[in-house]
């Protein structure tokens, strides 16, 4: 799966990036919703994951402006833009979560059946 990780903070990025890694799947990160742009013009991926609060350009309304055109996971430790994310109806997690809260996610959005061993 390719996978989009949009959020300012370099550690997300790369705690994402290791955890989507870990079960084979290619990341590209983008540190706003500018860079989020420039990427998705020349590149086709599966999946977003966008954090809520974000330099210039906030998650939701990069999530508005890309309407359906790509499944979108938000993660986000902001209350308001959860609340945002959701009225988008966009399947959403708070930080921090767990490896299985995020895959879960992640399965809803790409509207596969969920199975999680605990």
């Amino acid at each position: 799966m390719h996978v989009l990780v949009c959020d300012d903070d370099p550690t997300m990025c790369e705690l994402l990036t290791d955890i989507l890694g870990g079960f084979g799947h290619h990341v590209v990160t983008a540190a706003d919703a500018e860079g989020a742009l420039v990427v998705l013009e020349g590149t086709a991926f599966d999946i977003i994951l966008l954090d809520g609060k974000l330099p210039k350009m906030s998650g939701p309304t990069l999530a508005a402006q890309l309407g359906d055109s790509v499944p979108i996971v938000a993660v986000t430790g902001d209350r308001v833009s959860a609340r945002e994310f959701r009225q988008l109806g966009i399947e959403t997690i708070r930080k921090p979560f767990s490896v299985p809260e995020l895959m879960a996610a992640i399965d809803v959005a790409l509207g596969m059946e969920v199975l999680m061993c605990e």
